[in-house]
């Protein structure tokens, strides 16, 4: 699966990669229909946590800020693994010099 986020192709691949790591993986046949719902329920709910993300990215600053922004609110809500897929994308394309590059690692 391939979505377009964004006109950026680099930052369209970054997105969609994003997006793979923090999916649930499907559910197993011998899995109950309701597990298969809170699979495709926290799926759905984590693309339209991404598809709004990218929707504020203009440049490679809101990048930074969006992604920051919604790893904070990942971390509060203890969903770790989201958490620090969003603070990656926050540093990815951070200058090495930038501060807040070592603080987007150091809380993924």
């Amino acid at each position: 699966m391939f979505l377009l986020f964004s006109d950026n192709e680099q930052m369209n691949f970054q997105i969609n990669r994003a997006l793979m790591s923090v999916l649930s993986e499907p559910a197993l046949p011998s899995q109950t229909d309701e597990n298969a719902r809170t699979l495709a329920d926290q799926n759905a709910r984590t693309l339209a946590e991404i598809t709004a993300a990218a929707s504020k990215i203009t440049d490679m600053e809101s990048w930074s800020a969006t992604w920051w922004a919604a790893a904070e609110k990942a971390r509060t809500e203890q969903r770790f693994k989201h958490a620090a897929a969003y603070y990656r994308m926050a540093e990815f394309y951070l200058p090495d010099t930038s501060v807040r590059k070592e603080e987007c690692l150091q809380s993924a």
